[in-house]
C-alpha cells in the first residue's frame, strides 16, 4: 500500500528510491543498499481501497508513522490482520 505519490508504480522503483535516500541520509560507509527481491519484481504499489476491494490480502505488516494509523484501522476493519510498529 502506498501514498498517492507511489500508487501504480512498480514496488521495485519505490524500494530502490528508499534505499537511495537511506544512503544519502546515513552515508555510503554506514548504509549498504539492499537488493530488491527478484520474486517481488511483478508487484505494484496499490491504494488501500484497491487492497481492500480485491480481498486477497489477509495480513499486513505496517511500518508507517503513528499519525497515519487510520490506514491500519481501515485495513483491520476490512478483516486484514495488521502487525504494526506503532
Amino acid at each position: 500500500v502506498g501514498s498517492s505519490a507511489t500508487v501504480g508504480k512498480p514496488f521495485s522503483t519505490v524500494f530502490e528510491k528508499k534505499e537511495e535516500a537511506l544512503v544519502e541520509h546515513y552515508g555510503e560507509d554506514l548504509w549498504k543498499p539492499l537488493e530488491f527481491p527478484a520474486e517481488l519484481a511483478r508487484w505494484q504499489v496499490e491504494s488501500v481501497e484497491s487492497v481492500i476491494a480485491r480481498g486477497h490480502c489477509r495480513t499486513a505488516l505496517s511500518f508507517i508513522a503513528p499519525e497515519h494509523g487510520e490506514i491500519e484501522d481501515r485495513l483491520a476493519a476490512a478483516g486484514i490482520k495488521v502487525f504494526s510498529i506503532s
